[in-house]
């Protein structure tokens, strides 16, 4: 989606005329381009929280198989 589709689609969700968000105040209205700016960068900061943890669970998983596992070899012996 292009970003005059992007910013045409808010504009009628919210009830506005394409290219006159904030016309009525002199052009300090609801900008939607910041609305999706921040919507992306919210669901990129979203993404890397969610990439982070569950990297970091991988991690914890290993090491608690290879200590089992470093256990287990060391009582076999």
């Amino acid at each position: 989606m292009t970003m005059k589709r992007a910013r045409a689609a808010i504009e009628r969700a919210g009830g506005i005329s394409p290219g006159e968000a904030g016309a009525a105040d002199g052009g300090n209205g609801p900008d939607p381009s910041r609305f999706l700016r921040g919507l992306a960068i919210g669901a990129l900061v979203g993404a890397a929280i969610a990439g982070s943890t569950i990297w970091q669970r991988r991690r914890v998983r290993g090491r608690i198989r290879r200590e089992l596992m470093d256990a287990s070899d060391r009582s076999e012996s």
